[in-house]
């Protein structure tokens, strides 16, 4: 074979293979990408109350929180970087930065990419996890054909899809770190990559690939509530009318709002209430409370 090596046959092979196999998951992300933003736009008017910290926050719509999700997805970049070589024994014949088998180091951006799309893909199905809780339920499924949602409790129908999304996109994560570890050779050459780029790399893609079309089912079946509950006058709402129209300055308002906080946060009693309580009619104004 004058003087080709098994190296020069298997990452010429592999460069194609990548290739393929990156124009495999821009298409499948492309498709998950269309159900997802279906989704957001037609729950963009249903609005929930945001959470930061766990804690309630401002209003969102349901298709805001969504699509910002969707965002990150879509800004993924997908590379690959050509592995073709013919370098020969210990590289005399290759170029620059190649030994007896192509720069490993190429193989780091790709599996970054893998990385930041499982992640993507996690934040996802974890939003719709945390949406579709009991008792607000503010996403669901449907029950396909034959599923049981629970053996002993048939009227649950669990975010199976989600939860599947969520372990398996940690499962990526750690193949292609593994993938990622490997890049560091003896010398010229030794082949400690190449069990690993046979097994973990191709499940890393496979699996990307998967649970893009699996993100694609869930959002095409996932359905918004709408009868969700009515909106309520908000802290942040209370504490700009205090200091608008109620006569107070900012860190006089900012105190009043934080004492009587955690009660409006247990629905002991309405922000309109407290509001009253410091000598405030929110009544005397109403459309500041609509």
């Amino acid at each position: 074979h004058s003087g080709l090596t098994a190296s020069d046959l298997v990452d010429t092979a592999l460069s194609m293979a990548l290739q393929k196999a990156t124009r495999q998951i821009s298409r499948a992300r492309a498709n998950a990408l269309l159900a997802v933003c279906q989704f957001a736009d037609d729950a963009r008017s249903l609005s929930i109350r945001g959470r930061t910290h766990g804690q309630d926050a401002e209003y969102v719509s349901i298709g805001r929180r969504v699509a910002a999700q969707a965002y990150r997805l879509s800004q993924v970049p997908l590379e690959w970087y050509p592995m073709d070589k013919s370098s020969g024994p210990v590289g005399i014949d290759g170029r620059l930065g190649e030994t007896q088998v192509s720069n490993r180091g190429r193989l780091v951006d790709p599996m970054g990419d893998l990385v930041a799309l499982s992640l993507a893909i996690e934040q996802l199905a974890l939003d719709v996890r945390l949406m579709a809780r009991a008792p607000e339920r503010l996403v669901y499924t449907l029950p396909s054909a034959g599923q049981m949602g629970s053996s002993s409790m048939p009227d649950k129908v669990n975010p199976i899809i989600a939860e599947k999304l969520c372990g398996l996109a940690r499962v990526i994560r750690a193949n292609a770190r593994a993938v990622q570890d490997s890049t560091v050779l003896w010398e010229e050459r030794d082949i400690s990559h190449s069990s690993v780029e046979r097994t973990a790399m191709v499940e890393a893609y496979a699996l990307t690939d998967y649970c893009l079309q699996q993100l694609e089912k869930l959002f095409s079946t996932l359905k918004a509530n709408p009868d969700l509950p009515a909106i309520e006058v908000t802290a942040v709402q209370a504490y700009d009318t205090l200091v608008e129209h109620g006569g107070l300055t900012r860190e006089q308002a900012y105190r009043e709002v934080q004492v009587w906080g955690p009660a409006v946060a247990l629905h002991k009693v309405g922000v309109a209430e407290h509001v009253r309580l410091i000598g405030y009619d929110p009544d005397s104004e109403p459309h500041l409370w609509e």
